[in-house]
């Protein structure tokens, strides 16, 4: 019996044992042991269960948890509880871009990858306004994208800067003389 349920942590079995199953099996070790840790961060992935994370104590093998569910199910409040910094950021834009939603990339603590997040959703969802929460350059990027996209010359008028409006304009009449 004891077998069988130390084989139910493996990645192989684990799809097909319910999480209750998982937990239960992963019980059977002392919490914060190695055993215990990776059993629950296996199940936790399998079952795409966010609360077998919280089990873990040890914080690689939490963050990887939290990271592969949040990615796998476009899970924000999974990213959040990431302890490490720069695997939480990178869940964080994974699940923006994934999701197009602004509110996660406004989670984001980075400058530079609020921007990247920002930039992408306003430019997929060709969405002028979220081109007016970009700062320079990212911003007149973000509207010549757009105006190119929807191929609309008048889009480049709402960029501040003259040099840039003026490449914005370019953009339309390199695309006549191709």
């Amino acid at each position: 019996m004891v077998l069988l349920l130390v084989i139910s942590c493996t990645s192989s079995v684990q799809k097909e044992v319910p999480a209750t199953k998982q937990e239960d099996a992963c019980g059977i070790y002392p919490l914060g042991t190695g055993e215990a840790n990776k059993c629950y961060h296996d199940a936790g992935i399998a079952a795409k269960n966010p609360s077998l994370c919280d089990k873990i104590e040890h914080p690689p093998l939490e963050t990887e948890c939290f990271y592969w569910i949040g990615v796998g199910i476009n899970d924000s409040d999974s990213c959040t509880k990431i302890p490490n910094p720069f695997w939480k950021e990178e869940c964080l834009l994974k699940v923006g871009l994934a999701t197009k939603e602004i509110s996660v990339c406004d989670l984001l603590q980075t400058s530079s990858a609020k921007e990247n997040c920002l930039f992408n959703i306003g430019k997929d969802k060709k969405d002028i306004n979220i081109c007016d929460k970009l700062s320079s350059p990212s911003n007149w990027r973000c509207y010549t994208e757009i105006a190119v996209a929807k191929k609309d010359p008048p889009l480049c008028g709402q960029i501040s800067s003259e040099v840039f409006k003026d490449a914005c304009y370019n953009k339309f009449t390199e695309s006549k003389q191709s």
